[in-house]
């Protein structure tokens, strides 16, 4: 939303809404992998304080850990504390 009509040559601003503001409550996590995603890379760099982290490569191993190195019941663990997260 703006707070003026597009005119050529004029400056708008951009308003502000309350979901977007610096108090707004975060929002929850789209889904368990999002949560586990997240747990993860906090683990890796924690255990690792002396090692250059490059994104993509922390990231396919967190995914190779989600595909292959979780059972079913994980990763419903994760699955259902999101759900619970969006309830709150």
């Amino acid at each position: 939303k703006w707070d003026k009509p597009r005119v050529f040559g004029e400056r708008r601003r951009r308003i502000v809404r309350e979901k977007d503001g610096p108090e707004a409550p975060p929002e929850p996590p789209q889904s368990g992998y999002i949560v586990f995603v997240g747990q993860m890379t906090m683990k890796i760099r924690h255990d690792r304080p002396n090692v250059q982290h490059d994104q993509s490569k922390v990231m396919q191993e967190i995914s190779k850990m989600w595909r292959l190195g979780m059972d079913d019941k994980d990763q419903r663990y994760y699955n259902d504390f999101a759900e619970q997260l969006k309830e709150e």
